[in-house]
């Protein structure tokens, strides 16, 4: 196999977010947006009490949205990947056998994206007192972003808090007789697995 083959693909997986969330923004659609609803209210992993879970705090997991922190982890990943492989074949005239570099690699990424996540977490503090739970989302309005929604086929919509922070949300009509177009303002009424129902908005 491709002593590059797999730092290749985080590589392919980096360029396919990024073009992702660009081509989001440019269409009214945020992956980061969708994920960090999905996630947590407020943008984070939500991280408890545990062994593992001390261990994702120290990783800083939930100090940063998570799409963020992933990009870190791939970027560092790629990065330290190339180089040790670069810096075998110029030391050794041959890349590093896979059972050393891939553990080493995955070790040292983890380690570089805690201390540049803690960084960044510095510079983009999260704002504890604004942090809103996506269950009392129930009877406020949004708006439909993109695509149009039926009973069981959802499609996206925004909503703004009373902190001013948009929140991408799916959303689907409660009735048969309900479909969401492009634009539309609904009212949410439940929260489900993955998505909302919500009514029409009437003037």
């Amino acid at each position: 196999m491709d002593a590059n083959l797999v730092f290749g693909v985080t590589c392919v997986l980096i360029l396919m977010i990024s073009a992702l969330e660009i081509l989001g923004l440019l269409l009214g659609f945020s992956l980061m947006g969708l994920m960090d609803d999905f996630l947590s209210a407020d943008g984070a992993v939500e991280i408890s009490d545990g062994g593992l879970s001390t261990l994702l705090g120290w990783l800083y997991l939930g100090k940063l949205p998570f799409l963020i922190w992933f990009m870190l982890f791939l970027t560092s990943f790629t990065i330290l990947g190339y180089s040790s492989n670069f810096a075998g074949l110029k030391l050794l005239s041959k890349p590093l056998s896979g059972f050393v570099i891939y553990p080493l690699v995955l070790i040292l990424s983890l380690i570089i994206t805690r201390y540049m996540s803690q960084i960044l977490a510095k510079i983009l503090p999260k704002n504890e007192s604004s942090a809103v739970s996506s269950h009392s989302f129930s009877g406020q309005l949004a708006k439909i972003t993109i695509g149009r929604a039926t009973i069981g086929n959802p499609c996206e919509a925004v909503l703004q808090d009373q902190y001013q922070k948009k929140h991408y949300i799916m959303v689907s009509p409660n009735s048969n007789k309900a479909t969401f177009s492009t634009g539309d303002k609904v009212v949410l009424l439940e929260k489900h697995p993955g998505f909302w129902t919500a009514i029409p908005f009437d003037n």
